[in-house]
This record gives structure tokens, C-alpha cells and sequence, in this order.
């Protein structure tokens, strides 16, 4: 990983993306190394046949869905097996566990459950608003899960003394949350 001005293939720009997480949730192809296709399938081609010798992948998901999160600002799925965290695509709903390999799953992918797009789309807006993106001993205020209600993060916010977007607000006051 390089955090100065020229990043050579393979290698992660950090500066690049701090400047992202400022801008937005961050997704598995925002934390790939440059040249790399960061999607979820290439990234899972590539850990499968390097660490697990696996030369081919029936990409068909099976099994449990996984329930996608938002930790630390970055959009995750945490595996049902092994309890491994990798980071998502949001256009594209598979996880792939770099840990175990999904072998309790026969190796294939599992399929994502995101918030439907609007619904995502005020998670995101709101957790962008949170001030500080790491607090004091490591931790982010950018974090969501299923079950935490729109109405909830806007009254974390409000607490905090960070900003809430209108379009949120006026969505949280008309009940359609």
C-alpha cells in the first residue's frame, strides 16, 4: 500500500481513498488495488485459485443470503460460516468469504440482501453527514445494520451534533419510514 502520488499496478492508493470516504460509503472496488477489476467475482477468481487452488468457480449463488452492513464506512457482508468480513459491490449483490472460501457453501457465492435503493440511498446520505470518520482509539460513527431504522440514525445524528440531508428529514417526518 502507497499513500504517495504514484501508485503502481497492485498497490493501493490510500490517500485516493481516504479523499473517498469522505465523498462516500465505500465499496469493494474502491479498496482494490490499481489495475485490479475490483468486482466481487474477479476479486473471488483470483483469492480462490491463489490460496485455495481452486482453478474453477460456479459463480451460481447458493445457500443463506448474507445481510449486507455498513462498518466503518464501507459496505460489508459478514460470512454465515466463519464470520469473516469482506467488503461489498452494491451493483453487484454476491459475497464471496476470502477467509474460509465459502466451503461450507460448495464454493460458490452466496447471495446479497442491500436496503432497497432508496432506502440505501438515505443510509448512505445520512452516515456521510457524521462528522468525524474515525473517532478517538479507531472507531467510525459510519455504521448501519439491518433492523436500525432511518428515524434512528437521524436521531443518532441529531445527537451528535452532525447535519441531517433535508431529503431525509422530510422522508422521516412524511412516515415513509
Amino acid at each position: 500500500m502507497r499513500t504517495g502520488r504514484a501508485v503502481r499496478s497492485g498497490e493501493v492508493d490510500l490517500t485516493n481513498m481516504h479523499r473517498l470516504s469522505q465523498e462516500r460509503i465505500l465499496q469493494r472496488r474502491d479498496l482494490t488495488a490499481a489495475g485490479q477489476d475490483g468486482s466481487v467475482e474477479a476479486v473471488a477468481r483470483r483469492h480462490a485459485r491463489s490460496a485455495w487452488r481452486i482453478r474453477e468457480l460456479d459463480w451460481t449463488p447458493a445457500g443463506d443470503p448474507v445481510l449486507a452492513i455498513v462498518n466503518a464506512g464501507r459496505w460489508q457482508g459478514l460470512c454465515p460460516d466463519c464470520a469473516g468480513g469482506e467488503y461489498l459491490n452494491v451493483d453487484e449483490p454476491v459475497f464471496w468469504c476470502c477467509s474460509c472460501a465459502n466451503v461450507a457453501n460448495g464454493h460458490r457465492p452466496r447471495a446479497v440482501v442491500f436496503p432497497a435503493e432508496e432506502e440505501r440511498e438515505d443510509i448512505e446520505a445520512v452516515l456521510l453527514e457524521r462528522k468525524a470518520p474515525v473517532l478517538p482509539g479507531g472507531a467510525s460513527p459510519r455504521n448501519w445494520e439491518p433492523g436500525a431504522t432511518l428515524e434512528r440514525l437521524v436521531a443518532e445524528n441529531l445527537e451528535r451534533g452532525d447535519r441531517v440531508p433535508d431529503q431525509v428529514i422530510e422522508r422521516v417526518r412524511g412516515g415513509r419510514r
